[in-house]
């Protein structure tokens, strides 16, 4: 694990939010910027990027908030989110996929309840999720049960729809770069460990699913890191735990393919009904 050195923090804005991106999704990566910019608060954005002098953006002047650019290393995606983590000045973080979105009214109260419970080391609410042409598919609503799930089955809880304490970050090292694709889940599995989250039944993101995404175009690696991250926790949580976690592997499966596959389900409906709308 490659942990992240605490380091001038001062938390001059109030929200951070980190964009790692390739760069070859520019009118995706402009509606992200555009509903950031509907944010009524102190924010900053990090965009980490391998090709900083191609990356096409909207001027900034229109976005109404400070953001920078810094070179990705290279070295995967947990370690471009870990660099942008350590450029933000701020006291709440989150980090969005370049063809995400965020809800301000969301995030907004979600930084309002860590306020408020000081003792939360984060937040999250409901996750929208649309498709690739920003058509909703579904939306997330697990509540605070999927915090106790996420010790023996798929994980429920929406990183798009977290916000983190900067400081609490801070303390457990930030994301573990030896992960590919579930390092949100390992991350909000050991804030979880170290204290209850705060739940909000409030839309803070909007996830765009497709079959272009990383989990998808790598679902058995994806499930297979993620249940061992699970079987790893689950020792902390007794011996209960890990038998559980075990005889729900097979339930756990046959949940994520069974929503991946009413996700399709509807984004074909989607389709449908926009081929049908522009006849």
């Amino acid at each position: 694990m490659k942990e992240v050195k605490v380091g001038g923090f001062s938390g001059k804005h109030l929200i951070g939010i980190v964009i790692p991106t390739l760069g070859t999704r520019p009118e995706y990566l402009g509606n992200l910027l555009q509903s950031i910019s509907e944010c009524d608060f102190s924010l900053e954005v990090v965009l980490v990027c391998p090709n900083p002098g191609n990356l096409q953006l909207p001027s900034q002047s229109h976005l109404g908030f400070p953001m920078r650019i810094i070179q990705d290393d290279g070295k995967g995606v947990a370690a471009a989110i870990n660099k942008g983590f350590t450029a933000l000045d701020s006291k709440y973080w989150n980090w969005f996929g370049d063809d995400d979105q965020v809800v301000a009214r969301g995030i907004k109260q979600l930084q309002q309840s860590l306020e408020s419970n000081p003792d939360k080391s984060f937040a999250w609410g409901r996750c929208a999720y649309i498709d690739a042409g920003s058509a909703h598919i579904a939306t997330n609503n697990t509540g605070i049960f999927s915090s106790k799930v996420i010790f023996f089955g798929p994980n429920l809880v929406p990183q798009p729809s977290c916000l983190f304490r900067v400081d609490a970050t801070h303390e457990i090292g930030g994301l573990k770069t030896s992960l590919s694709y579930a390092f949100d889940q390992d991350l909000i599995t050991r804030l979880l460990l170290r204290g209850s989250g705060i739940y909000l039944d409030e839309v803070s993101s909007k996830y765009r699913w497709h079959s272009e995404t990383l989990t998808s175009k790598n679902s058995l690696s994806s499930f297979l890191e993620s249940f061992l991250i699970r079987f790893e926790y689950a020792k902390q949580k007794g011996v209960f735990t890990q038998i559980l976690n075990i005889m729900m592997l097979p339930i756990t499966c046959i949940l994520i393919q069974t929503s991946r596959a009413i996700f399709k389900i509807k984004v074909f409906q989607n389709n449908l009904s926009q081929r049908k709308a522009s006849y």
